[in-house]
């Protein structure tokens, strides 16, 4: 495919052509889920060059290049952040969120903060460089600032439950870079819940499989309240964040209110 497009693009081919979903032919390479090699990062680049223009262009869902390379990235189906630098330093607008899921740059890049060492040290730096345009505090249409994703995100650990605790980073490790950021630890969303409902609800079972990301939701606990998060502060539908625990059966938590004997009171009933 790489060298196809050098091919058209010699031969005068048109790169800000829409097809009928609005979009250009930079529009579906930064939808990429393969590796960001060299042929594919100078195919990339080529396209960029021929078309300018089509770093600014939407689709018919008003979503730019950026959008979708953004998109690619949170769900770490594409590990490389090559494709959104090289639409920022050709001018993407990242302050603009997506106009599909009203989130920011920052929201979508929050959930690559934690996991594999490298990896989530590459998504810091990508995230400092972005809050300088995008506000740490912006708000999507749920009404949740960045650090809600953040809170809420879920990964695979690398390797062994033992392994992933010594080397890989933790959310309680990437909230330092939040809060030098500015961020509001007490916001609450559009439902009225907080940091730790948020936490309290994150995708993970309490299991012995998955001890390591148990202990990153305890340790993701500790750290919120102990900077002034309160666990009994309810949600519109008057649930605390100790009680989506409870309701979640996540006993590591619940051990920290000291309420462990309402799991079994709720399996009684």
């Amino acid at each position: 495919m790489t060298d196809t497009v050098h091919v058209l693009l010699e031969h005068r081919a048109k790169p800000l052509l829409a097809d009928d979903e609005g979009r250009t032919p930079l529009h579906w390479f930064c939808t990429l889920d393969t590796e960001f090699d060299e042929p594919h990062r100078k195919a990339f680049v080529a396209l960029v060059d021929h078309g300018p223009d089509a770093v600014h262009m939407a689709d018919l869902k008003g979503r730019k290049p950026i959008h979708l390379a953004l998109e690619k990235y949170e769900d770490r189906s594409q590990m490389s952040t090559f494709a959104i630098r090289h639409l920022m330093a050709a001018g993407a607008e990242m302050s603009e969120p997506d106009p599909v899921t009203s989130n920011s740059a920052l929201h979508t890049i929050a959930p690559r903060l934690v996991g594999e060492k490298t990896a989530a040290g590459d998504a810091a730096t990508l995230f400092r460089d972005v809050a300088i345009a995008v506000d740490i505090n912006t708000r999507n249409a749920s009404g949740e600032t960045p650090v809600f994703s953040f809170m809420a995100a879920g990964w695979k650990g690398t390797r062994d439950a033992d392994y992933a605790i010594a080397h890989d980073v933790f959310h309680d490790t990437s909230l330092a870079m939040f809060i030098e950021l500015g961020v509001d630890l007490t916001a609450v969303d559009a439902k009225g819940r907080t940091l730790l409902h948020a936490v309290a609800d994150r995708n993970v079972r309490d299991t012995g499989v998955n001890w390591d990301q148990m202990e990153d939701v305890e340790r993701s606990f500790q750290v919120l309240m102990e900077l002034g998060v309160d666990p009994h502060k309810e949600d519109q539908d008057l649930k605390t964040a100790a009680d989506v625990a409870v309701a979640r059966q996540l006993r590591r938590v619940v051990d920290l209110f000291g309420e462990k004997d309402k799991i079994g009171e709720d399996d009684k009933e």
